[in-house]
């Protein structure tokens, strides 16, 4: 919980002026063991949440990686999601070799990355 704030010049106020209790260190303890939930809902460095978005959601996904046997298929999701993402064709190739060469235990030849990458962008029509 923070504390009241303003917006558009109007404080916030307490609706009773008693003080906050203190969480025991149980609760403390807990709460820093916490890891993220299938929501989305993570801790923040400050100890505070925060819903995981789309874009969080991602990176996770890409710096998870993926090994040997399934190389291929994760690396298309990757790049379908990448796409979908709508950046820039130059800027998701250059994800993909780097997630290819440091998120892959055993990293696919640049030619399978290459053939990986025109298919989907051939498939979502170039965007």
């Amino acid at each position: 919980m923070v504390a009241p704030s303003e917006r558009k010049d109007v404080a916030y106020k307490w609706d009773n002026h008693l003080p906050m209790n203190e969480p025991s260190k149980d609760i403390i303890n807990l709460i820093k063991q916490s890891k993220p939930t299938k929501k989305g809902i993570t801790l923040n460095f400050n100890g505070g949440i925060r819903i995981k978005k789309y874009t969080g959601k991602l990176i996770d996904e890409m710096v998870t990686g993926t090994s040997t046997g399934t190389r291929n298929d994760w690396l298309t999701r990757m790049t379908a999601k990448l796409l979908f993402s709508g950046a820039e064709l130059e800027n998701i190739y250059y994800m993909l070799l780097v997630i290819n060469s440091n998120f892959i235990d055993e990293p696919l030849e640049e030619s399978e990355v290459n053939k990986i990458f025109n298919s989907m962008v051939n498939k979502d029509g170039g965007q």
